[in-house]
């Protein structure tokens, strides 16, 4: 992932180790930030497929917080049909934020490749990140993942 997928004005932060393997081989992360938000990618290989449709089960859990700043992840299934590539994949929303707050909208992708473990978050922000531009973005990330593989 790159600033190119993004509308103006996101910038490449550095690729860099995950915060935590997850017991993957190997696991660079990179952030984008923009000037509405910031967008996450990670991606987790794992020695063989059977570990990593585990761990995708399991991140389906833990990547969707249930929490009271939060309000219910609703699936996405109009964003989900941007990952054509992947073996499998979900994507939800939520709004986050204090109920007395301007909340925003977290969107979170969870996707399966083979051996590789994708997660993706950022927010949409209208003035800044449109539904139509996450669609795009995801879509590029499920293409380029597909020709480098």
């Amino acid at each position: 992932m790159d600033e190119t997928l993004f509308p103006p004005g996101w910038e490449n932060g550095r690729v860099i180790p995950t915060a935590d393997s997850h017991g993957a081989v190997e696991h660079p992360s990179r952030d984008v930030y923009g000037p509405g938000g910031v967008a996450v990618h990670e991606i987790y290989r794992y020695e063989f497929v059977n570990a990593a449709r585990r761990e995708y089960r399991r991140q389906l859990d833990v990547w969707f917080p249930r929490t009271p700043l939060y309000d219910e992840w609703q699936p996405r299934e109009d964003l989900r049909a941007s990952l054509a590539f992947a073996d499998e994949g979900y994507v939800a929303c939520a709004k986050w934020g204090r109920p007395t707050e301007e909340r925003v909208i977290d969107c979170g992708m969870v996707a399966l490749y083979h051996e590789y473990v994708v997660r993706f978050s950022t927010q949409v922000v209208p003035l800044y990140l449109t539904f139509d531009d996450l669609a795009h973005i995801l879509k590029d990330l499920d293409t380029q993942f597909a020709s480098a593989m």
